[in-house]
C-alpha cells in the first residue's frame, strides 16, 4: 500500500459523490468542496486515492478522484474542474502583515461607485493603521489639485518604458495617449510599512504577484446575474462583449482565488470580505501552495 505521511492538497472544485455515476463504491467516497484541504494517504490507484479531510481530525478516509482523473474533461463526472484539480499545498506559520492582498477586477460590467473600489475604500476606512493601497504611475502632466506620490506617480514616457522593459509593472496600459500601470515598486511601499496592500488587478495577471515574495490573498469579487443588475442597479453602466462576459474565461484562473464574494449588494460583501480578512489576519498558520516554500509534496 503506498500510503504517504503528509500530503495535503486543496480541492479546486466541489465534489459529490451521490452524484458521480463512475465512483466505484458511493458509501465509501469523501464529499468535499472547493477550498477543503484534504489529506491524501493513498495513490496507488491511478484514479481514485484514498483521503480524509485535513482539518477534521475525526473525519473518516475515503475514496476521491485522483488528480489525473480530476483534469480529464473527458471523464463523465458531474463536476467541472480547471486545469489542474489539485492544488499541493502545507501549512505555513505566518503573519498576514506586509502581505499583499488581491482584488481582480470583473473586466465585463462597471458599476458606477460601487464593486472592487467601493470595498476597497471600505477597508481603508475601517483600519487605516492596517490597509494600504498602491499609488499608480501616469505619463500623463499632474493637474493643479494633484499631488506626487498620492495621487499618482508621474514619470516621463522614457522612465515608464525603461519600466515596462525592466518588468517592474503588474499591469498597465494607455488613455487618451498616456500610459497608466501598478508597479511592483508601489506594492513595495505599502509592505514596507507594515500593512496589508489592496489591489485590484485583472485575473491575468494575478501571477506576477503569486509568489512566495508577496503570498498573495486572492479574492474574487463576482458581480450578481446580469439580470439582478438590471433590476437593482439601474445606473449601472454594461462595458462587456460576449469574450469578456465569457465565465469560464474568468474562471480559467480560478484555481488562484482564495475567496469568491458574490457583490449582490455592497455592504453585504463589504462584511464578507472583512471578516475572512480578519480571520486570516490572526490566524497563526495557513494553507499555502507547496511551491512557496522550501520543499515540495507532489505525488
Amino acid at each position: 500500500m503506498d500510503f504517504l505521511p503528509q500530503l495535503f492538497v486543496r480541492a479546486l472544485f466541489d465534489y459529490d459523490p451521490s452524484e458521480d455515476p463512475t465512483i466505484p463504491c458511493q458509501d465509501a467516497a469523501v464529499a468535499f468542496q472547493r477550498g477543503d484541504v484534504l489529506q491524501i494517504l493513498s495513490t496507488e490507484d491511478e484514479t481514485w486515492w484514498q483521503a480524509r479531510r485535513a482539518e477534521d481530525s475525526d473525519s473518516r478516509a475515503g475514496l476521491i478522484p485522483s488528480k489525473e482523473l480530476g483534469k480529464k474533461k473527458e471523464t463523465p463526472v458531474v463536476f467541472t474542474v480547471q486545469s489542474s484539480s489539485y492544488d499541493d499545498v502545507v501549512l505555513w506559520f505566518r503573519d498576514l502583515r506586509g502581505r499583499a492582498v488581491v482584488f481582480p477586477f470583473i473586466p465585463f460590467v462597471l458599476i458606477p461607485g460601487v464593486g472592487v473600489n467601493e470595498l476597497k475604500r471600505r477597508l481603508l476606512i475601517s483600519d487605516p493603521d492596517r490597509y494600504g493601497v498602491t499609488v499608480p504611475y501616469t505619463t500623463r502632466e499632474k493637474r493643479r489639485q494633484e499631488s506626487e506620490g498620492v495621487d499618482y506617480h508621474f514619470v516621463s514616457v522614457h522612465m515608464f518604458e525603461e519600466h515596462i522593459l525592466d518588468h517592474r509593472f503588474i499591469e498597465y496600459g494607455s488613455h487618451g495617449g498616456h500610459y497608466y500601470g501598478t508597479s511592483l515598486d508601489s506594492v513595495y511601499r505599502v509592505m514596507a510599512e507594515g500593512k496589508v496592500c489592496l489591489l485590484d488587478v485583472h485575473p491575468s495577471k494575478i501571477k506576477r504577484v503569486y509568489t512566495s515574495e508577496f503570498k498573495p490573498y486572492v479574492v474574487f469579487v463576482k458581480p450578481p446575474r446580469i439580470e439582478e443588475l438590471r433590476l437593482t442597479r439601474r445606473r449601472a453602466k454594461f462595458v462587456c462583449d460576449e469574450e469578456d462576459a465569457d465565465p469560464v474565461r474568468v474562471f480559467s484562473y480560478g484555481h488562484l482565488f482564495d475567496q469568491v464574494i458574490v457583490n449582490g449588494d455592497i455592504a453585504t460583501a463589504f462584511r464578507e470580505v472583512r471578516a475572512d480578512l480578519e480571520r486570516i489576519y490572526e490566524a497563526e498558520v495557513q494553507w499555502v501552495p507547496a511551491d512557496w516554500t522550501f520543499f515540495h509534496s507532489v505525488p
